[in-house]
């Protein structure tokens, strides 16, 4: 009978034992997600906060409802040995909403912090690829394929149905235009704007402004002297530029203006005040061709310091000797971006009364 009693008791205290373990691990409990909301903001040269020094000259008119802005979100967890990023959210947006902060505004998940990619080109729906209401690189969803980026004014997260591809291609300097002249060239002839906030701990309900610096530089050639045929000047990864002969020799033949993207869209703009600028080295080449379809010639192959933000004028010297290119020299001259339509490029004289 003792027995009985002592098997009974036993059991009773197993059962209670393990009653116990499993309440007390039902009452753990992973912490809830919990969120912050992101209120990012738009800034920077396209609102002239970047007071030109010499005003010479100014890109484009940007029309809000044609320019196209794409914003990428990436999370990386802020424990661990080198956490790796992921994607977040992205969104596509004409200028003239995302100009407003409400449409800027996104929850995200604590515990993380955040790199926002800001890439903006202007007047794009006049320059880039499209089909309706979807745009190709820079604003496409895949790496390969034909899908491309749709303008919905709003912000997907990589949760969502709809949000499963993202933004690969936001920082790729590769931009496939309407006329496809300018096609995976790294520099094309476009005027595209970047910005980014690396390595943001988001504050709720904290303004962010994003300032969206110009990635690209103006340039400009010109010629005195040639007789004949005409020069196809080469700037590394960008469309050629072409100056004519004159029957008059001695008229200065100029090229149109070209905005030229830069290749990087990323590194830190330095401080101009401390003459510190963002500059790319580039491979500038000059080719000469006598008639339609004859051979060219090689007459220049030089290296160009360009700055971003400034107007290069370059003007090829002593023509006169094409048939030696070792003659052949180049003239730079530079001066900054400014907001003034009445000032002119340096060598142009004054019409203004």
């Amino acid at each position: 009978m003792k027995i009985e009693h002592l098997m009974i008791t036993g059991c009773l205290l197993a059962a209670f034992t393990l009653q116990s373990c499993i309440k007390e691990k039902d009452l753990y409990q992973e912490p809830p997600t919990t969120y912050s909301e992101l209120n990012l903001k738009l800034d920077g040269d396209y609102f002239s906060t970047e007071l030109p020094m010499a005003r010479t000259t100014k890109p484009s008119t940007i029309d809000d409802n044609k320019t196209i802005v794409g914003i990428a979100i990436s999370m990386i967890p802020k424990d661990g040995t080198n956490p790796s990023s992921k994607p977040y959210a992205y969104g596509i947006f004409e200028l003239e909403k995302a100009k407003n902060p409400d449409n800027l505004k996104i929850r995200v998940i604590d515990g993380y912090t955040y790199r926002i990619s800001c890439s903006m080109i202007a007047n794009a729906k006049d320059s880039i690829l499209a089909e309706g209401n979807s745009f190709a690189a820079p604003f496409d969803l895949e790496r390969s394929g034909k899908i491309k980026g749709e303008c919905l004014n709003k912000f997907l997260t990589a949760e969502q149905t709809d949000g499963i591809k993202f933004l690969y291609n936001i920082e790729n300097p590769k931009i496939t235009t309407i006329n496809g002249i300018q096609n995976e060239c790294p520099r094309p002839f476009i005027e595209r704007y970047h910005g980014l906030l690396d390595k943001l701990e988001v504050t709720d309900g904290m303004q962010n402004p994003i300032t969206l610096y110009r990635r690209f530089f103006g340039v400009k050639f010109k010629q005195t002297g040639l007789k004949s045929g005409r020069i196809r000047i080469n700037i590394d990864g960008a469309p050629s530029i072409y100056l004519n002969s004159s029957e008059d020799i001695h008229k200065t033949v100029e090229s149109d203006l070209k905005m030229v993207s830069m290749r990087n869209l990323t590194a830190n703009i330095p401080d101009a005040n401390k003459n510190q600028y963002l500059t790319e080295n580039v491979k500038v080449e000059a080719f000469w061709e006598e008639t339609p379809g004859a051979e060219e010639k090689q007459i220049v192959n030089s290296n160009i310091t360009f700055k971003r933000n400034y107007v290069h004028s370059i003007a090829l010297t002593n023509i006169d000797l094409i048939g030696t290119p070792a003659n052949i020299g180049i003239e730079v001259e530079t001066g900054e971006m400014g907001e003034d339509p009445e000032q002119d490029i340096p060598w142009q004289e004054s019409t203004i009364n």
